[in-house]
């Protein structure tokens, strides 16, 4: 008996680092879509204050074309933590059915109390 209340703990443990696991993963994912949202608008009034849009341009804005450079490599990060929350969202999935059916078996296989 002690090894199944052993083995409910640890999922327990487990369920709980997965679901903080996918909230941190989704919270860095929104906060980097807020990063490339101010990106997006300050190269947009950066082409506006030049009136040039043309990156390859001579006189194309350099902080532009800097800002412009880091929100290609946010949008690519921003990729991969999307596929690491679809991931982490199956792991947490599994890890609750199997929690689940832990608790089924010890809710079944428990002393039943009787009232007074």
């Amino acid at each position: 008996m002690h090894s199944d209340l052993r083995a409910l703990v640890r999922k327990r443990f487990e369920a709980g680092v997965k679901g903080r696991t996918l909230a941190g993963l989704q919270s860095s994912v929104h906060e980097m879509e807020q990063m490339l949202s101010a990106l997006n608008s300050f190269i947009a009034q950066q082409e506006i204050r030049t009136g040039v849009t043309d990156v390859n341009h001579c006189t194309y804005s350099a902080p532009a074309k800097a800002a412009r450079d880091r929100a290609l490599r946010l949008e690519r990060s921003i990729v991969d933590l999307t596929a690491k929350i679809e991931s982490a969202t199956i792991d947490r999935d599994r890890i609750l059915e199997a929690l689940s059916e832990l608790e089924a078996a010890a809710h079944r296989f428990s002393p039943k109390r009787e009232s007074l």
